[in-house]
């Protein structure tokens, strides 16, 4: 008897938290200076009492991070290096958010503050962090924050040159060399309208219906291209206004694999007929396994967006899943195969129900099979991975 693979995932935060606003106030602008702000509660700084002020004559970087969101303690390290590299012509000051009033970011007796302190000595310690800090209740009203993390890039004149939800050393030698149309992760702050280039969902990718190299840049009769992503781009799969035409945006190789097998680039349903027969995790048996690193939206490695537009494709997904695994494969210069393996696979299998269903939490009616009722009621079958 063969087993089936089955596929345990973990569920992580998303590294970019929402942000629930108090009040409507008017938010820091690009081109206009940040304001003056002050705070007692610092670290590694020389003056009981940080102003923003005080660093103008340098560029300054302002990254602001809350408990919960994983993304922002995650980059304390390449803060770090930014501010290690740039050491000479910058300052980078950390500032973290919290809200003690809400008991829901409390933990146990420990206020959300107190957590917010701990995780930063924490990463510290680890990490050897030398720079700024600062921690404050007033920051989400202060600069109208959206979400976070929200980096200001600020001139030594103190004026606004950037808002990013990421920051590379890439990134501030290019503000520092006074380029402000290059593509970097733009954060916006709330009420604030998007004003980067929207993406024409009218146009194939790379085109604006002009006339080009040889005549329209949209004339042909059949074209499709794979090119590296920039923030510039969406980030996701979408469904085009153009029949024939197939486009992803912001997928790395294996993201791009599913979909032309099975349609499913990610995201799939704990109740897909194919969720508990597919291994989702491409295995790589060739000297190309640096194209299957994991994708960085910072730098945009390992992350590609598609573009196909065929007439003969038009209501035909097949045709347009078996051209774009063509395309992948001729680009990068490697084949793949569907295999069927044996594989180990645990099997859990519910005895009992009502015992299953004593162990429900008791604050809150709710745990990872939805409502406690709702699972007491279910008729899922759990012996079916045997």
């Amino acid at each position: 008897m063969s087993i089936r693979p089955f596929l345990l995932s973990l569920i992580f935060f998303s590294s970019t938290v929402r942000v629930v606003a108090q009040s409507e106030l008017s938010y820091p602008k690009i081109g206009e200076p940040i304001g003056e702000y002050s705070i007692n509660d610092v670290k590694n700084y020389n003056k009981p009492r940080l102003s923003l002020s005080d660093f103008r004559g340098k560029w300054l970087i302002v990254d602001i991070w809350t408990r919960i969101c994983t993304g922002c303690i995650a980059s304390f390290p390449s803060m770090q290096r930014l501010q290690d590299e740039l050491k000479d012509s910058v300052n980078v000051v950390m500032l973290g958010q919290y809200n003690n009033s809400l008991r829901s970011m409390q933990v146990g007796k420990y206020s959300d503050e107190q957590l917010l302190k701990a995780i930063f000595q924490d990463q510290s310690r680890r990490n050897n962090l030398s720079f700024i800090a600062g921690f404050d209740s007033t920051l989400t009203e202060r600069f109208a924050l959206m979400s976070v993390p929200t980096i200001f890039v600020v001139n030594p004149e103190g004026i606004i040159v950037g808002k990013a939800t990421k920051l590379t050393t890439f990134d501030m030698r290019n503000f520092m060399a006074g380029k402000r149309d290059f593509s970097y992760n733009r954060q916006y702050s709330r009420n604030e309208p998007r004003t980067s280039s929207q993406y024409n969902t009218e146009l194939p990718l790379l085109t604006n219906g002009q006339q080009s190299n040889g005549g329209s840049d949209t004339c042909f009769i059949s074209r499709s291209l794979i090119t590296t992503w920039n923030p510039r781009m969406p980030l996701m799969n979408r469904k085009t206004n153009i029949p024939g035409c197939l486009e992803m945006f912001g997928r790395d190789l294996q993201e791009m694999l599913l979909y032309a097998y099975f349609g499913k680039p990610y995201g799939w349903s704990f109740n897909d007929s194919l969720y508990h027969l597919v291994n989702r995790s491409i295995i790589v048996e060739c000297d190309r396994k640096e194209l299957f690193g994991r994708k960085d939206e910072a730098t945009g490695r390992n992350m590609y967006s598609y573009s196909q537009y065929n007439k003969q494709s038009i209501n035909n997904d097949n045709l347009q899943r078996k051209i774009l695994l063509e395309d992948i494969h001729r680009t990068f210069c490697f084949k793949t195969v569907l295999e069927e393996r044996t594989v180990d696979a645990y099997s859990f299998i519910v005895l009992d129900s009502n015992k299953v269903y004593k162990l429900r939490s008791k604050k809150k009616k709710r745990d990872v099979f939805g409502s406690c009722e709702r699972f007491k009621r279910s008729s899922f079958d759990f012996q079916r991975f045997s």
